[in-house]
């Protein structure tokens, strides 16, 4: 590294000379200052080459400053156009203006040899290409449209989405040189007039004003972040409809018009200087380098100074939410990808996201996956949406008022607006009886919405099934998922989405049943086309066991009441600290870090018109199978009409014993068949719910009503 500085000082100071030789037949140069042999040496350039000498010292001088900065590669990709506009004015020399004094004895020389080869036109038209090509090479079209005047935009041109608006202070820590506010590609004069104002009333220390600000991924992780998996080469179309349907049109929601968002720049700088300050007093010093503001809170990157503990500024979380005069604030320490800790603030005034905003951005409309959900919009304002066939499965919690049953609606109705009922088919399972009975008679549907727990547990022991046949159909294909299956299938498989809405019911009433059915439906189910959306308000271990949680990569967590329960669905604190209605934390399949997001609010009028247009389009097709008795291996797993997949294959052999000897105990039982306590009796309850035993009477052994009836039925023959 020294040795190529060394060279490019030296072959710098070799170059400096040879250029003032070079001037020196053009510029009257003193002949103290570049002695006889400086005299010489230019005139004799200037007479070989003509203006294309200076070509030759310049290329070199920038040359040698690149391996002084460390841009080697940089200066000799400018060297070389440097090189190639003096080779294009020598041709303008001997072609066009045909003059040998400036164009040296090169420039004759070019002119015989050129124009024998090509004749006149075909030099002028060389000349024509080799200007074109600098001039794209160096996007002088782009710069050429800075002096050009810009007119109004059209009234007509549809509105973009809402960018970021990005609030950056300059650089700390470091004294900098006085720099004015620029606002980049303003949509609004009076908002251009009013930043400029601000700006320039401030010192150096003051920020300045971007608008459109960094999109999500450059702030939260330095991989790119998109709903859609690069790696993810499956085909999207799974089915071709059998019947003639239509999607739902947009004049089913409704649209707010909504004002355009101003920067209240002197109420962020306050907060700045305010959240600094107050910090200061903390015995935490620092800067904030950069405030990104969004549609509900604002997000202030601190950056703490050199040898600042970041446990210190999270142990301060609720001191920053007291002086900063907010319900609460989230500390982020630090940014993935960064040196500095995201301090999120709530806006004095919070912005509503409606649903039908985010359905008619370029990012839902631009997703081709029939499962595409629509979730809301992240921090700075910018559509979010996610594909849930690459979570493939989501677990939802949040506390009431939390935002959690309108993100729900807001998902099936993203599905109802992106899929017919031949693409994808819906079990609705709603125990409250309330979020999704407006959902009846929709031709998704397979079963009508289940509000029984007891009917939950059948209909997911269904779903177990229904995703073996699916694996015994893709085994003998050859073919690892639904998408390679439905290219050449006769009969396509439909996606089958899960809802479940309230889980804490179903497990009261049937938990190790739903335990085991959704954690197999979560391990094995993806490849099938099988998808499960399970929601609780109640987070608790009981509830969302540790078997199911294994299961669920992605994650959203609504408002909670405490840490514990932010623990239990995200395994970190933080979703105590939300707004509520609709402020969440999103986790992705494969990533640790969460995504804040805002919820997308939609009305009971808009889930009911999109409902209506689905019935007044076809019924809906049941099926009947669903809560009828589910076998395993071909042996009845049902009693009394619940469903239970654990069934012992030691049963039969169980129930011939005690019949054959008359009562039955769960000792017995141990010592027959040399089985613990805890599966004997186990064998005996099931044996006692089929019939085939009486009831517990206290120490003495249970009596066999089987053998009974078999006894009596030759007397009354």
């Amino acid at each position: 590294m020294r040795f190529k500085k060394a060279y490019g000082i030296l072959s710098l100071l070799f170059f400096v000379f040879l250029g003032a030789a070079a001037l020196s037949p053009i510029v009257k140069i003193p002949h103290s200052l570049i002695g006889g042999i400086g005299v010489d040496l230019g005139t004799f350039l200037f007479k070989k080459a003509g203006i294309f000498a200076l070509a030759i010292p310049l290329a070199g001088i920038i040359t040698s400053v690149g391996p002084i900065l460390g841009r080697t590669f940089r200066s000799i990709i400018i060297s070389l156009y440097l090189l190639l506009s003096f080779f294009i004015l020598e041709l303008i020399l001997a072609f066009w203006i045909k003059s040998s004094t400036w164009g040296g004895e090169f420039a004759i020389l070019l002119q015989r040899n050129v124009q024998a080869k090509i004749g006149t036109l075909g030099a002028s038209l060389l000349i024509l290409a080799l200007i074109l090509s600098l001039a794209i090479a160096l996007e002088l079209d782009a710069k050429l449209k800075k002096f050009i005047p810009k007119f109004p935009k059209s009234k007509l041109r549809k509105k973009a989405p809402q960018t970021t608006e990005t609030y950056k202070p300059e650089p700390i820590l470091q004294p900098t040189p006085q720099q004015s506010a620029e606002l980049h590609e303003p949509e609004h004069k009076e908002l251009e007039e009013k930043v400029k104002e601000v700006s320039n009333s401030r010192d150096t220390s003051q920020p300045k004003i971007v608008e459109g600000g960094g999109d999500l991924a450059e702030i939260l992780s330095p991989k790119a972040q998109n709903g859609s998996d690069n790696g993810d080469d499956e085909p999207v179309e799974i089915t071709k409809p059998t019947k003639t349907y239509k999607l739902p049109p947009l004049s089913l929601l409704d649209f707010v018009k909504k004002e355009k968002r101003k920067i209240n720049s002197e109420e962020l700088q306050a907060k700045a200087n305010l959240l600094e300050e107050k910090l200061k007093d903390f015995g935490v010093s620092g800067k904030v380098v950069s405030i990104h503001y969004g549609p509900v809170v604002s997000m202030f990157e601190y950056k703490p100074a050199p040898g600042v503990k970041v446990s210190r500024i999270l142990n301060l979380q609720d001191d920053i939410a007291v002086v900063m005069k907010a319900g609460s604030v989230r500390v982020v320490a630090p940014i993935p990808g960064k040196d500095t800790i995201g301090i999120e603030i709530p806006n004095n005034e919070r912005e509503v996201v409606y649903f039908s905003e985010i359905l008619a951005s370029d990012a839902f409309q631009g997703s081709k996956s029939p499962l595409t959900l629509i979730l809301g919009k992240d921090i700075f304002g910018k559509p979010f949406v996610t594909d849930l066939r690459k979570m493939p499965h989501l677990l939802v919690a949040g506390a009431t008022g939390s935002g959690k049953s309108v993100g729900l609606n807001a998902m099936i109705c993203s599905i109802l607006y992106k899929s017919t009922p031949d693409v994808v088919k819906l079990i609705l399972v709603d125990p409250k009886m309330l979020e999704f009975s407006i959902y009846n008679g929709i031709p998704h549907l397979i079963t009508p919405v289940i509000t029984d727990p007891k009917k939950a547990s059948t209909a997911l022991g269904w779903a177990v099934n229904e995703m073996e046949r699916r694996y015994k159909l893709l085994t003998a294909s050859g073919v690892r998922s639904i998408e390679r299956y439905n290219l050449n299938a006769d009969e396509k498989l439909p996606y089958i989405v899960i809802f479940i809405d309230e889980l804490a019911d179903l497990m009261m009433v049937a938990g190790k049943d739903v335990e085991l059915q959704i954690a197999r439906l979560a391990q094995k189910a993806r490849a099938a086309g099988i998808h499960l959306v399970v929601a609780t308000q109640r987070p608790s271990v009981d509830v969302i066991t540790g078997l199911i949680k294994a299961n669920f990569p992605s994650r959203i967590s609504f408002k909670v009441s405490s840490k514990v329960d932010s623990r239990t669905i995200l395994d970190t604190v933080g979703a105590e600290k939300l707004l509520g209605n609709g402020d969440m934390l999103f986790m992705p399949p494969g990533r640790s870090d969460l995504i804040r997001l805002h919820g997308a609010f939609i009305g009971d009028k808009e889930i009911e018109a999109i409902a209506e247009f689905w019935k007044k389009q076809a019924e809906p097709e049941y099926r009947e199978d669903i809560f009828e008795k589910p076998t395993v291996n071909g042996v009845s797993t049902e009693n009394n009409g619940i469903y239970r997949e654990d069934y012992d294959e030691l049963y039969d052999e169980a129930v011939e014993f005690v019949c054959n000897l008359g009562y039955a105990s769960a000792s017995l039982l141990q010592r027959h068949f040399k089985i613990g306590y805890n599966r004997a009796a186990r064998l005996i309850e099931m044996m006692e719910k089929e019939g085939i035993v009486g009831p517990a009477q206290g120490s003495k052994p249970r009596e066999v009503l089987k053998k009974m009836k078999e006894e009596e039925s030759p007397e009354e023959d």
